[in-house]
């Protein structure tokens, strides 16, 4: 099957790997560079003998010769299609360098994300439990202290939560467990106060409207569910990543 120099690099030419079609075009360019035109009447010396075919005239046409320009030609049309081929590895090779580097730099995002958020899970957890020990210790004694300590801590929990410092699941169950506090309206010892009451002090301490606003629904709810939270949760506009700390 005859090749030309105009179909090896098009799409007429599936059979042929790029790599081959980009071989072919190579020689084509080399061979034409390669060789100049010359007209056989320009040597009147030349006699064809002992041959069937009748002698060459002007008329014939140009025949193709090698001579030094030709050769010098084809010499810079092989370093450049070279040069070419090399930016070609070069760029790809690049690419994927970006690549790797890219799916490096996401790794160390998500790791450095992880950590941030087992930070916060831990200060948030020594701060609650901190808290219960000082009740139980009557540290304490001013429920309204209490509850304004409590319900502080819930509202940097949410906060962090909207940031994307704490994963969904664990404030879900955050909320469930502070749920279940209020519904089982536990009076503490030392602060001797409700928990309804306690939030109606809180919610004026607080002063944030959104907070409010986020905490009424669940903890007035009759019944409270992981999927009712959830749902909640899914409705709250967050930041679309960890913002980090300043």
């Amino acid at each position: 099957m005859l090749v030309s120099g105009e179909n090896i690099l098009s799409d007429e030419a599936p059979h042929i790997p790029l790599m081959k079609r980009f071989l072919l075009m190579t020689v084509i360019v080399f061979s034409t560079f390669a060789c100049e035109r010359h007209s056989v009447g320009e040597n009147p010396q030349v006699q064809v003998e002992h041959t069937p075919f009748p002698k060459p005239s002007p008329q014939d046409g140009p025949e193709l010769k090698w001579d030094a320009t030709g050769i010098m030609t084809a010499a810079l049309a092989l370093v450049t299609l070279v040069a070419s081929a090399a930016s070609i590895i070069f760029a790809v090779r690049t690419e994927r360098v970006f690549k790797g580097i890219k799916t490096t730099l996401a790794q160390a995002q998500a790791r450095s994300e992880d950590a941030t958020s087992v930070e916060t899970m831990m200060a948030c957890m020594e701060q609650y439990q901190d808290l219960e020990n000082k009740v139980e210790e009557t540290e304490i004694s001013n429920p309204n202290r209490y509850f304004e300590l409590l319900w502080n801590l819930h509202f940097a929990e949410y906060y962090f939560w909207k940031r994307r410092f704490l994963p969904d699941e664990l404030y879900a169950l955050w909320i469930i467990a502070r749920y279940n506090d209020f519904k089982a309206d536990k009076r503490k010892d030392s602060p001797g106060w409700t928990e309804a009451a306690g939030w109606t002090h809180a919610k004026k301490y607080l002063g944030d409207a959104e907070f409010t606003n986020f905490v009424e629904p669940w903890l007035n709810a009759s019944t409270l569910s992981i999927a009712d939270v959830r749902n909640l949760l899914g409705k709250v506009p967050r930041s679309p990543t960890v913002i980090n700390k300043t």
